[in-house]
């Protein structure tokens, strides 16, 4: 009687840990690997929009000061520039001279000047502090106006700051009537507390009134 021999293929258990463990190795380097993308375009994702917030700001801002109100008697003039701290932020009051595109949607106005003042409130609603911009238009501009129309202009603004260049130093206020200073620095720091982000964003634009040019950075 003749017998065949058949040979028994298969994995020793040895063989089953070490395949275990190799794929654990690789699926640990790939969850990985996938959660810093993730974190990465998180990460992106929320400096992107940080940084919307204080473009659109400072956009308003600079055409509130390229389209800041002249006169031939100073006294008619406005730009008054205040030091707050961090928690209140700096403050800005000036006149500007409406073009449709600085807040005259109060219907038939007896001036198309108005004053606008920059500031921060808290929004409990997002839970964050949120760069305002009031304006109301002018009867007479010797007298400034007080009320009006206010609205958020950007959401997350930690911390809001003008610095006036009279021609020689900067400045951390400007109340000097009727004479406006050669150049405003805005400087506007952004982070959403809320999230639980630390790390913030800083914007900075310098604003030309000599010859009502921009320098950015």
């Amino acid at each position: 009687m003749i017998r065949k021999a058949y040979k028994e293929f298969g994995f020793t258990l040895v063989e089953v840990l070490l395949a275990v463990v190799i794929a654990t190795l690789v699926l640990g380097a790939a969850l990985g690997t996938f959660r810093r993308v993730v974190q990465s375009r998180e990460t992106l994702r929320y400096y992107s929009e940080l940084a919307a917030h204080g473009r659109y700001g400072l956009n308003w801002i600079r055409d509130d000061l390229a389209n800041i109100y002249r006169s031939r008697e100073p006294v008619q003039m406005r730009l008054l520039g205040i030091a707050g701290g961090s928690e209140a932020g700096d403050r800005l009051i000036l006149y500007v001279v409406c073009d449709g595109a600085t807040g005259g949607d109060e219907g038939e106005s007896p001036s198309d000047i108005f004053e606008v003042e920059y500031g921060l409130i808290y929004d409990e609603e997002n839970q964050c502090r949120c760069l305002t911009r009031r304006w109301a238009a002018l009867e007479e501009p010797r007298e400034g106006r007080e009320g009006g129309k206010l609205v958020k202009v950007a959401r997350y603004v930690r911390d809001l700051q003008f610095d006036y260049f009279d021609g020689e130093t900067w400045q951390r206020e400007w109340r000097e009537p009727g004479r406006f200073p050669q150049k405003v620095e805005v400087t506007l720091e952004l982070g959403d507390d809320v999230q639980g982000k630390e790390r913030g964003l800083l914007i900075s634009q310098v604003i030309s009134l000599a010859r009502r040019g921009v320098e950015t950075w």
